[in-house]
């Protein structure tokens, strides 16, 4: 709750910025807020409302956001990120997630759902695929800053989709290639069941972890 009514009164106090001021504190809380799978979100908030009030009594003064602070939004939002505690277990858990949402995949796609062919399991494309998945997670953060130091934001939003775009290009390659390298075969039958049980379980994992993400706002 108290992380909400942070959100609430920046919202309402950045509405006294000057253009040029709005521009940097959008830019620097915008920053803030996409990491906040990796960091406390409370914090962080209570950090953006603080730069806020400072912001504020400068432009009182006539001086404007880079000057006061001496840093660009994204040079001062890394400052400010350095005092907050990384929530290591959210950053596993969204590691967890991305990985397995991927093998499912893999799976799934793999069934023949409209035939009796048996379904390949491939310990060598799974274990493929869990490493390109989890470093692929963990330098997507790296990648997300360096585009933020790019100053055309065209070309940001090219390099952050063009890794995106590369790690699942490698992540359909090893899918179609090693599905059935040292592959174990599971009945058509079995492998639709066993897909259903784990979709069903995803669900029901969905939902709770929606439903405490809720309770914590």
């Amino acid at each position: 709750m108290a992380g909400e009514k942070y959100r609430v009164q920046l919202t309402a106090l950045a509405e006294n910025l000057n253009p040029k001021n709005r521009l940097y504190f959008d830019r620097l809380y915008d920053t803030l807020l996409l990491n906040g799978a990796i960091y406390n979100s409370e914090v962080v908030s209570e950090l953006a409302y603080d730069v806020l009030l400072d912001l504020l009594d400068a432009q009182a003064d006539g001086i404007g956001a880079e000057s006061y602070f001496g840093l660009s939004a994204i040079q001062m939002s890394k400052k400010l990120l350095k005092q907050v505690d990384k929530k290591t277990k959210s950053l596993r858990n969204l590691t967890i997630w991305t990985v397995l949402i991927g093998l499912f995949w893999n799976y799934a796609v793999s069934i023949s759902w409209f035939g009796i062919e048996p379904t390949p399991i491939s310990w060598v494309c799974y274990l493929f695929e869990i490493i390109l998945l989890s470093s692929g997670v963990f330098l997507l953060f790296k990648v997300f800053w360096f585009s933020l130091l790019v100053k055309s934001k065209r070309l940001s939003v090219i390099i952050l989709w063009g890794y995106i775009f590369i790690v699942l290009s490698v992540f359909l390659w090893g899918q179609r290639f090693l599905k059935d390298f040292q592959a174990l075969y599971i009945s058509s039958f079995s492998s639709k069941i066993i897909c259903l049980i784990l979709f069903s379980l995803y669900v029901l994992w969905a939902i709770k972890f929606i439903k405490s993400t809720a309770n914590k706002l």
